[in-house]
């Protein structure tokens, strides 16, 4: 917004000078300068309240692995999840992480994990068997709560 003033000075014929509304100019007295005072809050962090599955993935990382021929073999297998949310997690929120392990001989096996501070995680690993040492083992979260 621009403000238009017609000054005298010396001269009588009008002239004109454009003043940027707040902004001194030399001919103006303090008091003819509009002022104001914002205060500027910082924004309030936006966090996922209600983080769902869908959010979340999760792959096993082999940790042992001991076969005994034609009988299968005996896999420690731990979770490596990733959060792929449009906001970020509240890092003062726990979540308890369940989650399905599939290839293991006996069928699926529920397991959960606590994720706290954003990137605090706690598990324990998954022992399982297989019928041949080239089963393929996968991972999908099943649920996420909020927890305490």
């Amino acid at each position: 917004m621009a403000l238009v003033l017609f000054l005298t000075i010396g001269d009588s014929r009008p002239t004109a000078a454009s003043v940027t509304a707040g902004s001194p100019s030399a001919n103006t007295t303090p008091s003819a300068v509009a002022t104001t005072e914002e205060v500027a809050e910082a924004p309030e962090e936006v966090f996922n309240s209600n983080p769902v599955a869908e959010d979340f993935t999760v792959t096993l990382k082999t940790t042992s692995k001991q076969c005994f021929g034609s009988a299968g073999c005996n896999i420690t297998v731990e979770p490596k999840v990733s959060y792929a949310g449009l906001l970020p997690l509240d890092p003062g929120k726990e979540h308890s992480i369940t989650y399905e392990v599939h290839g293991s001989e006996d069928g699926s096996i529920i397991q959960t994990m606590e994720l706290s501070d954003q990137t605090s995680l706690s598990y324990r690993p998954t022992v399982l068997s297989t019928s041949t040492s080239k089963a393929k083992l996968t991972a999908k979260v099943t649920d996420v709560e909020e927890r305490g």
